[in-house]
């Protein structure tokens, strides 16, 4: 059980290495928050804070930095003007096609 347990280490420790590599202009947490987009898209700022334990400030802080970088976009939902739902560019998109394949 060991040895299988070291492989499947040695295997996701490889995975992150090429993800950070492939992934070089994001941090951790900003794979973190698109992996929590990805998954959910059109997810609230809020439950995307949620979902992350981080402070709703400090998300609304990342999400700008995505936005400006052309990884999400923003937009007011359609039954709640005051909450903003979070999706997925074509950038990132074609980033998940390419790095699945």
């Amino acid at each position: 059980m060991d040895a299988i347990m070291k492989y499947m280490t040695r295997i996701h420790r490889c995975f992150r290495l090429w993800q950070s590599d492939q992934m070089n202009e994001l941090s951790g947490i900003e794979q973190n928050y698109l992996f929590h987009i990805c998954r959910k898209p059109g997810i609230s700022q809020e439950q995307l804070s949620e979902h992350i334990m981080v402070n709703k400030s400090n998300v609304a802080r990342k999400l700008s930095g995505l936005e400006n970088n052309g990884w999400i976009t923003r937009a007011t939902s359609k039954t709640d003007k005051r909450i903003y739902q979070i999706y997925p560019t074509e950038k990132h998109l074609k980033f998940s096609l390419k790095s699945n394949s």
